[in-house]
């Protein structure tokens, strides 16, 4: 089974945190977008889990695809790659298109995730929030 794992950037500091997703209405016609974060604390023998709702940028979520990159690095929509094959280095961005994750490349083109990960054994380079300037082909 795919584990269920999302991310987003925090409002208030613009670091990403990882966890499950929800929205919920503010009152004023505006959904809140959240990440609940997990943490699990161990210590005087006893388990404590704590789960805090963090507020996200909306633009920023993204969810595990369920495949790894050739570190070990979990890929997330939104990622982007580097996948050399035969001697050619592509980079393309991973995105969700209706039937499953695809990994476009250059202006039109892309592939379907799952075979990508097995033929090109990708690796992340960064992400569409943070490092827009690796989307060339665009």
């Amino acid at each position: 089974m795919r584990e269920i794992l999302f991310r987003g950037k925090r409002i208030d500091n613009g670091k990403w945190v990882y966890g499950f997703y929800g929205f919920k209405p503010n009152g004023a016609g505006v959904d809140e977008r959240f990440v609940t974060e997990v943490t699990v604390n161990t210590s005087s023998n006893s388990v404590f889990t704590y789960f805090t709702d963090v507020l996200v940028t909306h633009e920023t979520v993204g969810q595990y695809t369920g495949l790894d990159d050739k570190n070990g690095v979990k890929i997330f929509d939104g990622d982007i790659v580097k996948a050399t094959q035969k001697g050619q280095t592509k980079n393309g961005v991973v995105v969700y298109r209706e039937g499953g994750y695809f990994w476009e490349f250059e202006t039109d083109q892309y592939g379907y995730l799952g075979e990508v990960v097995k033929r090109w054994h990708p690796e992340v380079i960064g992400n569409v929030t943070d490092n827009p300037e690796l989307m060339e082909w665009e």
